[in-house]
């Protein structure tokens, strides 16, 4: 990773396209330990790269037309969860612009009180940066973001170090800015830049109108190349310095390319797990109890290396395997009461009905366990996936 102080990377960022929010936010973030994970607003798989990764901090970008979907809308509540001592920590970054595609988004729409109270309502500390002129804008979201990780690591500070283990308040951080942004602000006459039309395309004919030729020029030359490549069209040296290098670039990241990450799972033979049954009728058993037993001590097993959990939408005892909670507990940090069970700060049991929704593709751990409540006999789980974590 190259040296550079924060001034020096101010000043190199006033150029031309690296202006634009996405690099400068990524080089902050490096610069502050934190992987930059671009995956269309999954706050929840996010937190699944962070957990048992508790040196790792993941900047999740949400646009404000997903945060409407279901499984984003529930997923807010995924901070209820994280252990600050042995996870690692995500920091969401709302982005509102306004738009879907061609109507309103409901978060940008509602008064601003009324969305500060929903995401303190769901356990949050916001931090609010708004603007539409880049050099300010780049500058106040340097110091949100500095202020947010300083958060993260006090919070990480007084768990690990002080054992305050009382749930936090994560920040995240609520960027706002004009829908098509630095692009044509005006097309015939009809704004476009800051409306719902900026998610069309703005300049729909250059070959056969010369006013949209024109306007198309000036929008690229608003980039100013010039200061960005040589007379060969090369980066110029001092600005290809500044991306990331190494392991550190976003898909090279191991957190975000797991085949690095991937470790096998201790596993237990089948086969001693096998009922016996010397006559038809003559022995009372259950197959799910049985792979409960089988879970049980793969979680042993793998408990050293953290690379094993169980998601379920709260079904691990219904569907009979709770035979795991002789060995671990389910995971959480809201409030406890006297008559709760199997809950604990750390655990490899996740009871969660946010995850229904999730593809099993996502997980980096062991096993998830996904049947609905709708078909709560199922006792099978989804798949088995090893993978750190």
């Amino acid at each position: 990773m190259n040296s550079i102080t924060p001034r020096q990377l101010n000043a190199r960022l006033q150029k031309g396209a690296l202006r634009q929010s996405r690099l400068r936010l990524a080089l902050r973030l490096r610069r502050r330990g934190a992987c930059l994970r671009r995956n269309h607003g999954l706050v929840l798989e996010t937190w699944e790269t962070i957990q048992t990764n508790p040196d790792l901090i993941v900047a999740c970008c949400v646009g404000d037309g997903e945060a409407e979907t279901g499984p984003l809308a529930t997923s807010w509540q995924f901070n209820k969860f994280p252990d600050p001592i042995n996870d690692g920590a995500v920091l969401p970054i709302l982005h509102l612009n306004g738009y879907k595609i061609a109507n309103p988004t409901i978060l940008a729409r509602i008064e601003p009180e009324e969305l500060d109270q929903f995401l303190r309502g769901n356990g949050w500390t916001p931090y609010y940066v708004e603007g539409h002129e880049p050099p300010l804008m780049h500058e106040a979201m340097a110091a949100t973001l500095d202020q947010a990780v300083e958060e993260i690591k006090r919070i990480q500070q007084e768990a690990r170090v002080k054992g305050n283990t009382m749930r936090p308040r994560w920040p995240m951080i609520v960027l706002k800015s004009p829908k098509g942004w630095t692009g044509p602000k005006w097309v015939h006459g009809v704004q476009i830049e800051g409306t719902f039309r900026a998610h069309q395309v703005p300049l729909s004919d250059p070959a056969t109108q010369p006013e949209h030729l024109k306007l198309l020029e000036e929008w690229l030359r608003s980039y100013r190349p010039e200061e960005l490549f040589d007379g060969q069209g090369k980066l110029k040296p001092d600005l290809a310095e500044l991306p990331p290098q190494g392991n550190c670039r976003m898909g090279a990241n191991p957190h975000a390319n797991g085949g690095i990450l991937l470790r096998d799972l201790v596993m237990s033979n089948f086969r001693n797990y096998a009922v016996k049954v010397p006559s038809p009728g003559s022995v009372q058993a259950a197959d799910a109890h049985e792979l409960g037993v089988f879970l049980r001590d793969v979680a042993k097993l793998n408990r050293e290396q953290r690379n094993f959990r169980i998601f379920g939408p709260d079904e691990t005892l219904s569907n009979r395997l709770g035979a795991v909670f002789e060995v671990t507990n389910r995971q959480w940090n809201a409030r406890q009461q006297d008559n709760d069970q199997f809950l604990a700060l750390d655990g490899r049991v996740m009871g969660v009905s946010i995850y229904l929704r999730m593809p099993t593709a996502c997980s980096p751990f062991g096993i998830i366990v996904c049947a609905a409540a709708t078909t709560s006999t199922s006792s099978s789980p989804a798949s088995i996936k090893r993978r750190s974590g």
